[in-house]
C-alpha cells in the first residue's frame, strides 16, 4: 500500500536530498578566501579567485547523495516487498552517516584550511541529518508493519 506513513517519511527524505541542490552547506569566510559549499560545486566569493581544489574534490558528496535520493525514491515503490526496503533503507542510512561524518571531519577542516577562516554551518548541512531522521522513523514504519503481518499470520 502506498498510503502508508513510511510513504510520506520517505517522500520527505527524497525531497530534503534534493533540496541539497539548492542551498549551500557552508560558507568559508577567511583571510585567504571566502569559500560557499555547495553539494555539487565550490564557489570563490573573491573575484576572479578559483578554489584550490580538484573538480573529483565535490564528487563524494554528490555521489552518496544522488544514491541515496534514488534508493529513497525506489524504496517508495517497492512497498510489497518489505523485506527488500527495508535492506535498502538500512544501507541508505549507512551511507547518510558517512556523508554526515565526510562532511564534517574532512571537508570542513580542509576548507578551513584552505580559506584560513571560520566556518559557518548553512541550512544545506542539516538536511542529511533530516533525510537520516525520516529514514529512521521509516524503518521503524516498516518493522511495525512486519510484525503486524506476522501477528495476522500467526492467528490464521
Amino acid at each position: 500500500m502506498i498510503q502508508r506513513i513510511q510513504t510520506l517519511y520517505l517522500f520527505l527524505a527524497a525531497l530534503s536530498l534534493a533540496a541539497l541542490s539548492y542551498f549551500p552547506l557552508a560558507s568559508f569566510i577567511g583571510d585567504k578566501d571566502s569559500l560557499v559549499l555547495y553539494a555539487y560545486k565550490l564557489v570563490s566569493l573573491v573575484p576572479d579567485k578559483i578554489p584550490g581544489v580538484t573538480s573529483f574534490f565535490m564528487l563524494p558528496i554528490l555521489g552518496i547523495t544522488g544514491l541515496v535520493l534514488v534508493f529513497t525514491i525506489v524504496t517508495i515503490f517497492l512497498y510489497k516487498k518489505r523485506n527488500i526496503q527495508l535492506n535498502i533503507l538500512r544501507i541508505s542510512g549507512l551511507l547518510l552517516l558517512v556523508l554526515i561524518g565526510l562532511f564534517f571531519f574532512y571537508y570542513v577542516d580542509v576548507l578551513e584550511d584552505i580559506s584560513g577562516g571560520l566556518t559557518e554551518y548553512e541550512i544545506g548541512a542539516y538536511l542529511p541529518v533530516a533525510a537520516f531522521l525520516f529514514i529512521f522513523l521509516a524503518v521503524r514504519g516498516i518493522i511495525s508493519d512486519v510484525k503486524l503481518l506476522r501477528s495476522a499470520d500467526r492467528l490464521r
